[in-house]
C-alpha cells in the first residue's frame, strides 16, 4: 500500500495542523500494517481448520483419543486466531476513522461511510470474544434459568469448526448471530482498504495540487516520503 502510493505519506505529513500531519502519518503506516496482520492472521487460521479437515478425512470414524484430543486443541486455537483476526478490523476501521478526522478529505470520507455498517458489524463480533469473560457463570452477563443453574446467555459464543467452518462462519450461541470469517471475510477487508487508500491518494493530490501549487510545478510523483523524525526536526527549525 505504502510502495502504491509513495508520495501519500509526505503529503498527508505535510497537513497545515502539524498535530493532525502526525496522526494522519502515523494512522496512514498502522492502516497498512493492520492490514497485513490480517491477512496472516487469516492465513494461520485457515491453516489450522485445513489440518482438521484433513485429519477428519484420512480417519472418518477414528476413535483414538489423542487424535480427539489433538483436535479439541486446535479447535481452541482457532478460536483465539479468529479473536486476532477480529481485532485486525477493529484497528483497520480505527486506522481509516483516524485519517478522516485528521485530513478531512471528502473521497476518503464517502469511502469510510460505505464500509463502516460492515466493519461495525466485525467490531461487534470482536466485542463479544473480547469480553467473553462477562458470560461465564457467575459474570456480569450470564443468565440463571434457575437458582444454582447458569444458562447459556444468546449471545455466548462458541466456534463449531466441523460443523460450521465449512462454511468459515463463526456462530454466537442460539441467537442466530453470525460472521464469516472465511475468504469472503479478507476479501471484503481487501477491497475495503483499497478503496479507501485509492481515495486517500486522489485526495492528497488534490490537496497538494491546491495547498503546494510551487511544490507541484516541481512535479507531484517526485515527492518522496520523509521519516517521522526528520519532519519533527523540520518543524522544530522552523520554530
Amino acid at each position: 500500500m505504502e510502495d502504491e502510493w509513495p508520495y501519500v505519506a509526505t503529503i498527508i505529513g505535510d497537513l497545515t495542523d502539524p498535530i493532525d500531519a502526525e496522526k494522519a502519518y502515523a494512522a496512514w503506516e498502522q492502516l497498512a500494517a493492520y492490514m497485513e496482520a490480517a491477512r496472516y492472521q487469516f492465513q494461520r487460521k485457515q491453516e489450522i481448520t485445513d489440518a482438521v479437515r484433513a485429519e477428519h478425512r484420512a480417519h472418518p470414524h477414528q476413535m483414538d483419543m489423542e487424535i480427539a484430543l489433538d483436535g479439541i486443541r486446535r479447535r481452541r486455537q482457532v478460536f483465539i486466531d479468529v479473536h486476532f483476526y477480529l481485532d485486525c478490523f477493529v484497528m483497520v476501521q480505527k486506522m481509516m476513522q483516524i485519517l478522516v478526522e485528521a485530513t478531512r478529505f471528502r473521497r476518503c470520507c464517502a469511502v469510510y461511510q460505505k464500509w463502516a455498517s460492515q466493519l461495525d458489524n466485525y467490531a461487534q463480533a470482536r466485542h463479544h470474544l473480547q469480553h467473553i469473560d462477562e458470560r461465564f457463570p457467575g459474570g456480569r452477563h450470564a443468565r440463571a434459568l434457575h437458582p444454582g443453574v447458569i444458562k447459556k446467555d444468546s449471545t455466548t459464543p462458541h466456534v463449531q469448526i466441523l460443523e460450521v467452518f465449512p462454511d468459515d462462519k463463526l456462530i454466537f450461541g442460539t441467537s442466530g448471530e453470525s460472521w464469516d470469517v472465511g475468504p469472503k471475510s479478507i476479501e471484503m477487508l481487501e477491497i475495503a482498504v483499497a478503496e479507501f487508500s485509492q481515495a486517500l491518494a486522489e485526495d492528497a493530490r488534490e490537496w497538494y495540487v491546491n495547498e503546494r501549487p510551487y511544490q507541484t510545478q516541481r512535479g507531484l510523483y517526485a515527492v518522496t516520503p520523509r521519516p517521522a523524525h526528520d519532519r519533527r526536526r523540520a518543524r522544530r527549525r522552523a520554530d
